[in-house]
């Protein structure tokens, strides 16, 4: 996850660094929940929160900086923010 789309505030560069070190797709939840069990900010829970899910889906289409598009009711397309060409899941 690079901080060119997601950096609002000065202290998401270490959550973006500490989210990066997280490679294991079978553990990347239960990882992130070890890195927030202290956490105690709504705002900061909500932060974690969104850079995770960023995070996720880079993990499972193997593309960085990926944006989502959510229909309702149709599946959840991936799209590379730096092609705009749409991405899929890696399994």
């Amino acid at each position: 996850m690079t901080y060119r789309y997601s950096v609002l505030e000065n202290r998401d560069c270490g959550k973006i660094d500490k989210l990066n070190k997280l490679t294991n797709k079978d553990t990347f939840w239960e990882d992130v929940r070890k890195l927030t069990k202290n956490v105690t900010s709504d705002h900061s829970i909500h932060r974690w929160g969104c850079l995770a899910d960023m995070r996720w889906n880079e993990l499972i289409t193997g593309c960085e900086d990926v944006r989502t598009e959510i229909d309702y009711g149709k599946p959840i397309r991936y799209f590379d923010r730096k092609t705009g060409k749409e991405v899929f899941a890696v399994e």
